[in-house]
């Protein structure tokens, strides 16, 4: 996790409330647990555009499990049940696990920019 975002390491307890206490505004922010362990976290963007944007991080021990797999899709629903028209998400290149749980969301690749990999998801 700490190789793909600015997660410190280790994560204290303090450090997940206060990340947790302080959700901006226009930001969803869960956290996913993972036999009573705190796994990672899921943040959903929302523009005022109709589009939104989303940030995930699985901590390693969790993954392979399809924990985010499935977190993605519950929150890619959501995001279009609020009325969003465009989901992305942007990935580092090398970040194959993120990709991954992107294309099994049905997340299509639009390209690369800025030194990120780009997937967009529309409303049906």
């Amino acid at each position: 996790m700490v190789a793909w975002t600015t997660v410190p390491s280790p994560v204290t307890s303090e450090m997940l409330n206060e990340f947790f206490d302080s959700v901006p505004k226009g930001v969803l922010r869960w956290a996913i647990v993972v036999e009573d362990r705190y796994a990672g976290n899921i943040e959903l963007r929302l523009k005022p555009d109709d589009a939104a944007h989303f940030g995930y991080n699985t901590a390693p021990w969790a993954r392979g499990r399809g924990v985010m797999t499935r977190a993605v899709k519950l929150v890619t629903d959501y995001a279009f049940s609020l009325g969003a028209k465009t989901l992305r998400i942007s990935v580092l290149p090398g970040n194959i696990a993120s990709r991954h749980v992107a294309e099994m969301n049905e997340y299509v690749f639009v390209g690369k920019h800025n030194g990120h990999v780009h997937y967009h998801r529309h409303a049906e």
